[in-house]
């Protein structure tokens, strides 16, 4: 019996696996533990490849995410929603990777969502700012300090992203 190379991150919460032309591609996750990623949540893509027992590194997320079920349509992964924190939390993020060949795609989007809040509410050109005068925040310590604004995931990180990933594909004679 031979030993499989264990997955270079350790982590929970990642959803379910893709597989893609001989790989299995991880994707996000969560770890609650002190000098863990921001928020508790990973950004990581990490590639399997059975043949050569071996992992890669895909191109991160924008944003971290951790209870997600990808869903591959033939070249693309899309990912909706998922959890932006570890533990209880929800997003309306929409990604999407791009799976191509020897010349993919590096171009990535952002779209942004206007806000219905008043200003001092709202996250609508604060983010990543701490503003003590606001009565909340937009920054990545407001998560912590439970003083997030409620538009935090929809103005700050809706995003859709087309990251290229490319496969490789090993024939055994």
């Amino acid at each position: 019996a031979s030993t499989l190379a264990p997955l270079p991150t350790g982590r929970g919460g990642m959803g379910t696996g893709l597989f893609i032309n001989g790989e299995i591609y991880v994707i996000g996750g969560e770890t609650p533990v002190s000098g863990g990623p921001l928020n508790g949540v990973y950004t990581n893509v990490d590639i399997y490849n059975i043949a050569s027992n071996a992992w890669r590194s895909g191109p991160a997320l924008p944003r971290g995410m951790h209870g997600i079920y990808p869903v591959f349509d033939g070249s693309t992964i899309y990912i909706v929603a998922g959890g932006v924190n570890v533990g209880a939390s929800t997003s309306n993020i929409t990604m999407a990777m791009q799976v191509a060949g020897d010349n993919p795609p590096t171009t990535s989007t952002t779209t942004t969502t206007s806000s219905s809040l008043p200003a001092a509410l709202s996250c609508a050109g604060r983010c990543g700012n701490y503003d003590g005068n606001k009565q909340c925040q937009c920054d990545s310590g407001c998560v912590g300090y439970k003083d997030c604004c409620k538009d935090i995931d929809a103005i700050c990180y809706a995003t859709t992203t087309k990251a290229a990933v490319t496969t490789t594909t090993t024939t055994t004679t």
